[in-house]
């Protein structure tokens, strides 16, 4: 064991260096992972948000019609 630190000895800075180095590069790595989920995430909570807005004009439109305007309407998009 001796012998290898010997042998290493010249070179322990810079394999101190070296793992300091590989560690900010992951470190930084999963941060920028995590903050593309996050946008992400944020992105998709827009569209959900919208959808439902969507969503709630389309039934608020069809809960106006007459029964039987809707239903006429709503025949439209149904499948056959």
């Amino acid at each position: 064991m001796s012998a290898l630190l010997a042998l290493a000895g010249p070179f322990i800075p810079y394999i101190i260096g070296g793992v300091g180095v590989v560690t900010a590069l992951l470190a930084a790595w999963f941060r920028a992972k995590a903050l593309g989920r996050r946008e992400q995430a944020a992105k998709q909570a827009a569209a959900d948000a919208k959808a439902v807005d969507a969503a709630k004009q389309v039934q608020t439109n069809v809960d106006a019609m007459k029964p039987d305007d809707a239903r006429k309407e709503l025949d439209k998009w149904s499948k056959p």
